[in-house]
C-alpha cells in the first residue's frame, strides 16, 4: 500500500503554526507554501529522504534539480561545490 500523508492546513499569521511547519520540516516532512505566483514545495535540503520525498510527491524525476533557498550568504558553501562567475 502506497504511504499515506496527512494533510493540515497551517495558517501564516499564526505563531502555533509557524512552529508547526518548522516541527514538520525538521522531522523531514513537506510543507505547502504559497509564493506571490504558486505554490512550492518546501522540504530540508540537508535532508536526502525528505528531498526525495519532493521528487516522489511531485513524480519529478530525480535528474531535475531542485531550487534551494537560505537565508543568508554564508549557508551556500556547504551546499555547492562552486558559483559560476555569471551568477
Amino acid at each position: 500500500m502506497a504511504n499515506q500523508m496527512k494533510t493540515r492546513l497551517l495558517h501564516a499569521d499564526r505563531e502555533e503554526d509557524i512552529q508547526t511547519a518548522g516541527r514538520i520540516l525538521k522531522e523531514g516532512g513537506l510543507v505547502a507554501i504559497p509564493t506571490e505566483t504558486v505554490y512550492g514545495l518546501a522540504a530540508n535540503a540537508l535532508d536526502g529522504t525528505a528531498v526525495s520525498h519532493i521528487f516522489s510527491a511531485k513524480g519529478r524525476p530525480m535528474d531535475n534539480p531542485l531550487i534551494v533557498h537560505i537565508s543568508h550568504l554564508s549557508q551556500w558553501g556547504g551546499l555547492v561545490r562552486e558559483i559560476p562567475e555569471r551568477a
